[in-house]
């Protein structure tokens, strides 16, 4: 692929990827603080999903494996449950308020 081409791929993933800095260690072993991931929009939330969604209680977002999928709802937990403040404190949240799924980590 010429150079032109890849600028081209570097723009576009830019444009439609959003980046995110992961706090706190309630992924871990997956993702730690300080790690950077960028998600992309989705349409269909799927179970085992690793998504960013907005705090159903604080203004902050929250960075979670999807668990269960009922209706317009979603529930989220981390992978260190012993770090994870997630639906099993604050229940499922509105798909609506998830801002997409993770896909790639630098």
């Amino acid at each position: 692929m010429d150079s032109s081409k890849l600028a081209s791929a570097s723009l576009l993933q830019r444009l439609f990827l959003k980046k995110f800095l992961v706090e706190g260690n309630s992924m871990s072993p997956l993702l730690h603080a300080g790690d950077i991931v960028y998600i992309k929009k989705i349409r269909n939330i799927n179970v085992g999903d690793v998504v960013a969604a907005r705090h159903p209680f604080r203004k902050k977002y929250i960075v979670k494996r999807v668990t269960s999928v009922c209706g317009e709802n979603v529930e989220l937990h981390g992978l260190n449950m012993d770090e994870s403040e997630d639906s099993r404190v604050f229940g499922a949240i509105p798909q609506s308020d998830v801002l997409g799924k993770i896909v790639s980590k630098k």
